[in-house]
């Protein structure tokens, strides 16, 4: 399976979201608006490496599918801390997407640490997942 391929479900799954605040897609414009919270997702790959598993040599790529939340100062923590219930619950750890031949399984979901950006307050989860094939 190719990153681009485990980053295509992934984003399709936090796509599925509903309700869900704007979304910063990676390589898309995008202004937000300064009074609503939004979302940014980014894909990190952090290994790819060749395992046996049943004696079948299988390739396993791992990556992090983080996921920053972006509300106004002036809306308050209570709001962050909605919305990041709301994602780890759109993530839990037993998730397995699969499309065709492509199957991504989350491993584990953690908070991100929170920060203020100008006149954000920012914090997301960390999305640990795993892909095997051929």
């Amino acid at each position: 399976m190719t990153l681009s391929a485990m980053q295509q479900l992934l984003e399709t799954h936090l796509n599925t979201l509903e309700p869900k605040p704007s979304i910063a897609w990676p390589n898309v414009p995008f202004t937000p608006n300064i009074t609503e919270p939004y979302i940014e997702p980014k894909l990190i790959p952090t290994s790819h490496t060749d395992e046996s598993i049943d004696r079948l040599g299988s390739m396993v790529d791992k990556a992090k599918f983080d996921i920053f939340v972006y509300v106004p100062k002036s809306t308050g923590s209570f709001v962050m801390r909605n919305w990041l219930k709301v994602l780890e619950s759109h993530f839990p750890r037993t998730l397995i997407l699969s499309n065709n031949d492509s199957t991504v399984r989350v491993r584990q979901v953690t908070r991100t640490q929170s920060f203020y950006l100008d006149t954000w307050y920012t914090q997301g989860i960390t999305v640990s997942c795993y892909s095997i094939g051929k």
